[in-house]
């Protein structure tokens, strides 16, 4: 059980670091972006102010 725990951990530290790499943000922000466009054009299609 504490192998598992212990690489449970590892793996969390890998896709988690302490800092975000800056393409890590940039990829974040774009996503942000995409989702506020769509959502921008679906509610102008369905005719929403």
């Amino acid at each position: 059980m504490q192998y598992l725990r212990d690489v449970l951990s590892d793996v969390w530290t890998a896709m988690n670091p302490s800092e975000p790499s800056p393409a890590y943000l940039f990829k974040f922000l774009m996503a942000a972006i995409m989702v506020f466009i769509a959502a921008y054009l679906i509610g102008r299609g369905l005719g929403l102010p």
